[in-house]
């Protein structure tokens, strides 16, 4: 298989109303490996997030039916807690607030280089943990160890 093509653990939701944005972010990501949906709205973003868990979000401001920042307190208020990366063309006034919440892992405006955010996306994965054994256990061996601190 192509390297480029190996699934990565994680699963990333793209929120965002602009279809080509959020369309070329899908495929950027896709291709580096990751499961990405999208949303074009709170509401289905919201839909998504209650019936799935997803290790990212990636985030607009605004949406046509409110800002971005506006799903973070939500989430936040329910103890629903993945990072987010906000990425928008908003204000850098509204940029700066947004960077203080706790969830939020970084900012990027409109439009962005691309490596960036598949480094920004690739560095809040944790490592898998069958990347920290060292090999001196067979296969059957650490899946088990991996299962058990799994549960």
């Amino acid at each position: 298989m192509n390297d480029c093509l190996k699934m990565k653990p994680g699963k990333v939701l793209i929120v965002d109303d602009d279809a080509l944005v959020a369309l070329n972010h899908q495929a950027l990501l896709a291709r580096a490996g990751y499961t990405v949906e999208h949303a074009k709205s709170l509401r289905e973003a919201w839909s998504l997030l209650n019936g799935q868990h997803y290790d990212l979000l990636i985030l607009d401001h605004d949406l046509p039916d409110g800002k971005g920042r506006s799903l973070i307190d939500r989430m936040h208020n329910l103890g629903i807690s993945p990072p987010v990366i906000y990425l928008s063309a908003a204000p850098p006034s509204v940029l700066k607030e947004v960077g203080k919440l706790p969830a939020v892992r970084a900012v990027l405006t409109k439009p962005t280089d691309e490596s960036q955010l598949v480094q920004l996306v690739d560095r809040n994965f944790p490592e898998p943990l069958e990347n920290l054994f060292p090999r001196l256990i067979n296969r059957d061996e650490r899946r088990l160890l991996l299962d058990f601190l799994n549960t």
